[in-house]
């Protein structure tokens, strides 16, 4: 499957569409992926948002899961 995306928000829909609806992962995938969208663009566009340990941490160890449920979905399919 090849799709194109143009924007952080896109690559959350096509998640969302081809791979969280599809139920190739799971809407908890989709949720994480979606907080750290919303945190990205906070970071990048609200001055007043600290991106600072105390709420990153919690995010780190399910971010690097996900990556690996990702690289694995790509290795085997």
């Amino acid at each position: 499957m090849s799709l194109q995306v143009k924007s952080h928000r896109g690559i959350l829909a096509m998640f969302g569409e081809h791979y969280v609806k599809t139920e190739i992962f799971a809407k908890a995938d989709g949720s994480l992926l979606s907080d750290l969208v919303i945190m990205r663009d906070n970071a990048d566009y609200n001055c007043f948002f600290d991106a600072d340990e105390e709420k990153l941490s919690p995010y780190i160890e399910p971010t690097r899961q996900l990556i690996e449920k990702i690289k694995n979905y790509i290795t085997n399919n």
